[in-house]
C-alpha cells in the first residue's frame, strides 16, 4: 500500500465544505440521503437543488444527485456524512439507516463518520466493489482513477461479494482488475524486501550502524579481493 494524499484541490475544497457545513441548520431524517448543505448548482434527479435555509431536499431510494459546478453534503446516517465535490453523480441504492449503500457513478467523495451508531451501516459501492465504513474517521473515493484513501479509521473492501479486505488509516488502495490466470499460470516471482515490525525509531549522529552494512560492506570488499586475484594455471 501507498501512503498518498487526494489531489490538494479536491481535498481543499471538500474540506471547506466540511468547515461551512458546521454552520448548516442541524436535522434529523428517519431515512438516509438528506441534504444537509449545498453550494453552487446540485440537482436531485434532474430537479435544482434550492439553497433556501430550512428547505432540506433529499435524495430517495433510486434517486441521483449530480453536483456539476457545486458541491453538497449529504446526511447518511447519524454522525455520517458524505461529501460530493464538483462533477460528481451518486445513487442511492438503500436508504434504511440500518442498510445505508450509495453508489459513486463518477466524480470524487469523501465520507466522514463522526459518531457511528451500533444499529447503522453505510456502504459505498463502485462497480462490483462495495466499501463499508462503520467506525469513526475520514475516506476519500475517486473514480477516475479508481480508488480509496482512508485517512482515518478502517473500511472494509470486498469485490463481487467476495471476501472482505481491510484497509486501515493512512493506506491507499487502488482498484485493479482480476486476473484472467488461474492456477500455476496465475504464480508470479516476488522481490524479497525489508519488512518494518519494530517500532518508528528515526536515525541520527549517534544511531547505530545496522550489523548487516558491516556484512554487506564484508562482501563487497571479498568480491574486490577475489576479481584482483591473479589468474590460477
Amino acid at each position: 500500500m501507498l501512503r498518498a494524499a487526494l489531489r490538494l484541490s479536491v481535498t481543499a475544497a471538500l474540506a471547506g465544505l466540511a468547515v461551512t457545513s458546521t454552520f448548516a441548520q442541524s436535522v434529523i431524517s428517519a431515512k438516509s440521503g438528506l441534504i444537509h448543505y449545498i453550494e453552487g448548482d446540485v440537482n436531485v434527479d434532474g430537479t435544482p437543488v434550492s439553497d433556501r435555509l430550512g428547505n432540506f431536499s433529499e435524495i430517495k431510494k433510486g434517486g441521483q444527485m449530480s453536483t456539476e459546478l457545486g458541491r453538497a453534503e449529504v446526511l447518511l446516517t447519524p454522525g455520517i456524512f458524505l461529501r460530493a465535490s464538483e462533477n460528481t453523480t451518486v445513487k442511492m441504492m438503500e436508504n434504511r439507516l440500518s442498510d445505508t449503500r450509495v453508489e459513486l457513478l463518477s466524480g470524487e467523495a469523501m465520507v466522514e463518520s463522526e459518531t457511528p451508531m451500533k444499529d447503522n451501516q453505510v456502504t459505498i459501492l463502485y462497480k462490483d466493489y462495495a466499501v463499508t465504513v462503520n467506525k469513526h474517521g475520514l475516506y476519500g473515493f475517486e473514480t477516475n482513477p479508481a480508488q480509496l484513501k482512508v485517512y482515518s479509521g478502517e473500511a472494509q473492501v470486498s469485490f463481487n461479494g467476495g471476501p472482505l479486505v481491510t484497509v486501515h488509516d493512512g493506506r491507499l488502495w487502488h482498484r485493479v482488475a482480476v486476473s484472467t490466470r488461474t492456477g500455476a499460470a496465475s504464480l508470479r516471482r516476488s522481490m524479497y524486501v525489508p519488512y518494518l515490525t519494530d517500532p518508528y525509531e528515526p536515525k541520527g549522529e549517534a544511531s547505530k550502524t545496522p550489523l548487516y552494512h558491516y556484512l554487506g560492506a564484508a562482501l563487497r570488499r571479498l568480491k574486490a579481493m577475489r576479481r584482483r586475484e591473479p589468474a590460477r594455471d
